[in-house]
């Protein structure tokens, strides 16, 4: 098992768990600032990065844990015109949120296939990654619409929808009366 840590000058570093007692810990660099890298994930001996590297709308890389190559990276995850804000790893895969017309959309990735498959949600419904670890398949995360109450919600693999884990209480506000209406508009970049 591993350990990142992240710097906010963008450099991040892992170390076996059982050394964080040492002095010091032998932390090894995986990414510097060059790299552009914002976030990272590890689930066994990958390590997936979120990078903005020749992507400016982001990617995520997957390389070797023991002897990361940024260079040699794998994409599991190509630039497009999504922006990937979040990423968490789970033992069943690695969960993204994506930001999708302004509406922010979950994806899980296979780790052994790589295949990419996304989390069913209400249209209207934007979803933010919250808690995933490597020791439980699926993750929480928080559900928003213009309309309804926030909600903590579960996903499991195999779910044809996520669950509602009744955690968040709801907001004492009758929205019955509100209508959405989503409009998409062309812009000049």
């Amino acid at each position: 098992e591993n350990a990142a840590y992240y710097t906010a000058a963008g450099t991040f570093y892992v170390a076996p768990i059982g050394s964080l007692d040492e002095d010091p810990v032998p932390w090894r660099q995986v990414a510097g600032l060059e790299d552009q890298v914002r976030q990272v994930a590890i689930h066994g001996d990958h390590l997936y990065l979120l990078s903005f590297k020749d992507a400016p709308r982001s990617k995520v890389l997957r390389c070797s844990l023991q002897e990361p190559d940024l260079e040699s990276a794998e994409t599991v995850w190509p630039e497009s015109e999504a922006i990937v804000e979040d990423i968490v790893a789970a033992r069943d895969g690695l969960y993204l949120e994506n930001v999708e017309a302004g509406a922010s959309r979950l994806y899980r990735i296979d780790h052994a296939t790589l295949r990419a498959e996304a989390i069913v949600l209400p249209p209207d419904e934007s979803a933010y990654l919250q808690v995933g670890d490597v020791l439980h398949d699926g993750v929480l995360f928080k559900a928003s619409a213009w309309t309804q109450s926030p909600a903590l919600m579960a996903y499991r693999p195999g779910q044809k929808r996520p669950t509602d884990t009744g955690l968040m209480a709801p907001v004492a506000v009758d929205m019955s009366g509100i209508e959405v209406l989503r409009v998409d508009v062309p812009s000049h970049d």
